[in-house]
């Protein structure tokens, strides 16, 4: 069962996206989104090579901090998906062995 809810830790905190799904269903996506993450961090890359010559544009730099803020969430998502994706591979192994 797939679901979004909002939450938040506490009451200051801003509201969070939490996205539910189950193992198959991150095993379907990862790909997805390991190909979003080349795109962005290539994006990211051409932003960051211009900042470091010191052309880039006031633009340029919040494009580059845009970009890097994706890289970064989304490395952190597909770190998190194959860790869940190995544990189910492994549980899944285990009982089909029996």
């Amino acid at each position: 069962m797939s679901y979004i809810a909002l939450s938040r830790r506490d009451i200051q905190s801003p509201h969070e996206v939490t996205v539910c799904i189950t193992d198959s269903e991150a095993a379907i996506l990862l790909p997805y989104i390991e190909d979003i993450y080349k795109k962005e961090d290539k994006k990211y890359r051409k932003y960051l090579d211009i900042h470091e010559i010191g052309e880039a544009t006031t633009a340029q730099q919040y494009k580059m901090i845009y970009y890097k803020e994706r890289v970064e969430s989304l490395g952190s998502l597909i770190f998190c998906l194959s860790e869940r994706i190995e544990r189910w591979k492994k549980t899944n192994a285990g009982t089909k062995s029996e």
